[in-house]
């Protein structure tokens, strides 16, 4: 089973959400963790979960990396070597950080998750 870390500013949770149900009906054996509830562990909670994770997708909304919390999921993804990719959706910005830094970026849920499974190691 693959274990996807997801990572999304709050206010896109309707993206979120969308993206969970695409990826249930797509493959069910994806395990899904994601960080809901920002407190004040929110960064230890991350960090477990990002560690266990095969995969960090990122759900990217209009100004999705200019969250802080988001910005710190990536950084601390990209520390741990983890494979990264995008979801992107139509009301997305045309370049973004991901696409800026060589990862993919996907717009339909069969590529996105072709990469997902062909860039995670068993």
């Amino acid at each position: 089973m693959i274990t996807a870390f997801i990572c999304y500013r709050s206010k896109d949770s309707l993206l979120f959400h969308k993206t969970v149900s695409e990826i249930s009906e797509f493959e069910r054996s994806i395990r899904v963790l994601h960080e809901s509830d920002p407190d004040e562990n929110w960064k230890n909670n991350v960090l477990e979960k990002l560690q266990v994770a095969d995969i960090v997708i990122f759900v990217l909304g209009e100004d999705t990396f200019e969250s802080e919390h988001v910005m710190w999921e990536f950084q601390n993804a990209k520390k741990l070597d983890k494979p990264i990719i995008g979801l992107k959706k139509s009301s997305s910005p045309r370049k973004d950080l991901l696409l800026d830094q060589g990862y993919g970026v996907f717009t339909g849920i069969d590529d996105y998750f072709k990469t997902a499974i062909s860039t995670t190691e068993y």
